[in-house]
């Protein structure tokens, strides 16, 4: 299944849950091969279900609040799926009566992304993306205890045999002894967010078995408290990314079986044999595959995919294959010598059709808040129940009733988008694959850059490439184009940027984007120029200078009175006894020729002395 899908078998292996980006939960028969049940949450929409998990409860006890419609085939043990959603509610969904049956008290703040149980004590473990573990007593229908598990988002949890430790685990993995809430071992070695976690017993000693995202391996984990080894002491290669893993082991730890699934549908299995650390990879004893029959009539030659599988003994295994509402159900026997096990079966993706539609029950919200409309934006007002006749084929709530209800004074986004993240997220995904413009641009005209840094960071890797390549023709557009381009290639280069790091093919994608960008660098200074001629020339015109010329003050700041220098020179004469008419110049000019006389005469003198 597509990775927006969330699909597990029940406990025993009778029922088959999936729930798709449509929104709708589906159980399967699997003994019959038929679709029993469809549900659609009332909060599908705004709040839809981000987690799966079945267990069995023995006379299971309610809430006053909440009355059943109908009672249980087996009252002594029921089958229970538990619903995690996006506003971090716990569910409770039963099999027998097609509802909600009970609902816990809210205690996540944020959705909850994966949950364990053990049956001993009946207790209920989940992790949210705020980093929090929970305790749940079903028994008393209430939350015992809450901590802090670390800054990463837990994405997986397992239990141990007894039910005295769990194993959290995000990019690594963390051992927690559940008496004190305290942590005894952590284990790293993953690069990407683990998806899956098993714990194992032998004889041999106990074992952790983990999966990730992005990993062609899964790793095995010594659960000695001793031992100080903190790295995995075993690997098992896949052919591809892990999807799914299980483990099958007998109740006196003899033998163990686990299987893989990989992410393109192909079932591994592996004898463990777990005995100290092992310096190579682990090879799968059997590899398992499904082909089209030669008389189908499809499109693509491709291998039918196994969805999801369980192990039943250490030679058999429950597989679901197929797509979306088409899928088949089959235990397949391993005994075979080869290692490459390839089987034919009937293809049914080649065909939409359902058989046994009597058998189907298809039910609906109970509550006044369902919502239709564009996913994410509004929330409906009534409900309506679907009633199906034995001669009447599926359908959806008529358009007519869903326009009635639809409700606009009620907007549950973040500020300034109509939106939500996730769905733009969903919908730029949508208009990637299929190549529509028009969703294109309706997604891409966001100005919000918190809106486009959150729809950014939940696109998934796969689509980053493609998106870039779109956002590159964008950038030879328009100016609104490439306004638009410049933004959203902004943020995925910080978010992104170890992902097209890591690409191959950067260089090729984005050199026509680097040789733009060198383009228009080149014509910046001459645009420049010009800009400032045109500016001088309009200032010109207007009659208007470039530069505001500021009026200053004019008044005298201070004032100093110098006398003037002819009468302090008349004022020096006067006490001197001389006087300042122009008859005392002349006689000044005649003493001085005659100083000048009586100098030489008396040189004269002194010389004839």
């Amino acid at each position: 299944m597509s990775d927006s899908t969330l699909s597990t078998f029940s406990t025993c292996g009778k029922y088959f849950s999936s729930f798709g980006a449509d929104g709708k939960l589906r159980i399967w028969d699997t003994l019959s091969n038929t679709l029993k049940q469809e549900y659609t949450p009332n909060m599908h929409l705004t709040s839809p279900i981000t987690s799966l998990k079945w267990i069995k409860l023995s006379n299971p006890t309610y809430p006053t609040k909440i009355k059943r419609k109908s009672m249980d085939d087996n009252p002594l043990e029921s089958d229970i799926l538990l619903l995690g959603t996006r506003n971090g509610q716990l569910q409770f969904y039963s099999v027998s009566s097609g509802e909600v049956s009970n609902e816990l008290a809210k205690s996540h703040d944020s959705a909850i992304t994966c949950m364990a149980w053990c049956k001993s004590v009946n207790y209920v473990y989940t992790a949210s993306e705020d980093s929090h573990i929970l305790e749940w007593s079903l028994k008393k229908n209430k939350m015992k205890k809450k901590w802090f598990a670390g800054t990463g988002r837990i994405t997986s949890l397992a239990l141990s045999g007894d039910g005295s430790y769990l194993y959290s685990a995000s990019r690594s993995i963390q051992w927690w002894d559940l008496e004190s809430k305290s942590v005894i071992k952590k284990f790293t070695g993953h690069s990407s967010a683990i998806t899956s976690l098993s714990h194992v017993s032998t004889l041999s000693g106990n074992y952790l078995l983990s999966a990730a995202k992005d990993d062609k391996f899964i790793s095995a984990w010594s659960l000695n408290e001793s031992n100080d080894e903190k790295t995995s002491i075993a690997s098992f290669v896949l052919d591809d990314t892990a999807a799914e893993m299980s483990v099958f082991a007998e109740d006196d730890g003899a033998s163990a079986t686990m299987m893989a699934l990989s992410s393109s549908g192909t079932l591994h299995t592996f004898k463990l044999k777990l005995n100290g650390k092992c310096s190579k990879s682990v090879k799968a004893d059997h590899i398992i595959q499904l082909a089209p029959n030669e008389g189908s009539k499809t499109l693509s030659l491709s291998p039918i995919p196994i969805c999801s599988s369980l192990p039943k003994s250490d030679s058999s295994v429950l597989i679901a294959y197929g797509s979306g509402v088409l899928l088949k159900f089959e235990t397949i026997a391993i005994d075979s010598p080869e290692t490459l096990i390839i089987l034919v079966r009937k293809d049914t993706r080649k065909k939409v059709s359902i058989k046994n539609q009597d058998s189907l029950k298809v039910v609906s919200a109970s509550t006044a808040d369902a919502s239709y409309s564009h996913p994410g934006v509004v929330n409906g007002s009534n409900s309506v129940d679907l009633k199906r006749n034995s001669s009447s084929k599926l359908k959806d709530l008529p358009m007519e009733e869903r326009l009635e209800n639809l409700q606009l004074n009620k907007i549950d986004t973040p500020a300034g988008s109509s939106v939500p993240p996730d769905s733009l997220a969903q919908l730029l995904i949508q208009g990637l694959k299929s190549k529509d413009k028009n969703i294109l641009y309706s997604v891409l005209s966001s100005r919000s850059e918190e809106i486009v840094n959150n729809t950014v960071a939940r696109l998934p890797v796969q689509v980053i490439l493609p998106l870039v390549e779109q956002l590159t023709s964008l950038t030879q557009s328009k100016s609104w184009g490439s306004e638009v381009a410049v933004r959203w290639l902004k943020c995925i280069l910080s978010v992104h940027s170890a992902q097209l790091l890591a690409s191959p093919d950067l260089s090729s994608k984005l050199s026509p984007l680097l040789g733009l960008i060198e383009t228009r660098l080149n014509a910046l200074p001459p645009l420049l120029r010009l800009r400032g001629r045109l500016d001088l020339l309009l200032d010109q015109f207007s009659g208007k200078p470039s530069v505001p010329i500021t009026s200053y003050d004019q008044s005298d700041f201070l004032v100093y009175e110098d006398k003037d220098s002819d009468e302090e020179e008349g004022s020096d004469d006067i006490r001197m006894g001389h006087t300042t008419d122009s008859s005392g110049e002349d006689r000044w000019d005649e003493l001085s020729d005659e100083e000048s006389v009586d100098g030489n005469g008396e040189d004269v003198e002194m010389a004839s002395d």
